[in-house]
């Protein structure tokens, strides 16, 4: 698993999940706010595992995917700087694998 798939792991577990309403009320809407205001791959990946059947799943998976995207483009625009970075510090300098 690399780097930004255990952070949104470690995310995902420590996610504040919020409780159902005691009146019987739907927590959907609360759920997606919260999702909407965090604006993770973690948050949007609890709303649909705690909301499968929400209507707003598809928009979820759409943000993850829009997420994942300029993860992609941010770690291709910065890695051959953090290489040329660790060429020129020398061969005992490294990235920590967290």
């Amino acid at each position: 698993m690399n780097f930004f798939g255990r952070v949104a792991r470690l995310a995902l577990s420590i996610l504040p999940i919020a409780s159902a309403a005691s009146a019987g009320q739907p927590t959907m809407p609360s759920d997606w706010e919260i999702a909407q205001r965090t604006d993770s791959v973690a948050a949007y990946s609890r709303f649909i595992l705690d909301n499968p059947d929400s209507p707003y799943v598809e928009e979820a998976q759409s943000r993850i995917e829009a997420l994942g995207q300029l993860e992609a483009s941010i770690t291709a625009r910065v890695a051959p700087v953090v290489d040329a970075g660790l060429q020129s510090a020398g061969s005992g300098a490294r990235l920590m694998n967290i």
